[in-house]
């Protein structure tokens, strides 16, 4: 995320919410990779990774959704 964004309330609650909600899905991806990354099988990881970004993307939008009705 870009560190200007972070300076606005709202954008630094939602990238803080998105990190801590999603860690078992970026747990499972830094798992496949450590499995995979000597058989080039990287792959497989990517739906995890998808998942996670997801994941991110979405607690994102509710944390900063919640954080701007309070600002208001």
């Amino acid at each position: 995320m870009d560190k200007q964004l972070l300076l606005i309330p709202s954008e630094k609650v939602a990238h803080d919410a998105a990190g801590h909600k999603c860690q078992t899905q970026l747990d499972a991806y830094n798992i496949c990779i450590q499995k995979n990354k000597h058989n080039n099988a990287l792959k497989q990881c990517i739906e995890l990774m998808d998942q996670f970004r997801y994941c991110t993307l979405l607690n994102a939008k509710l944390a900063q959704s919640e954080q701007k009705a309070k600002e208001v």
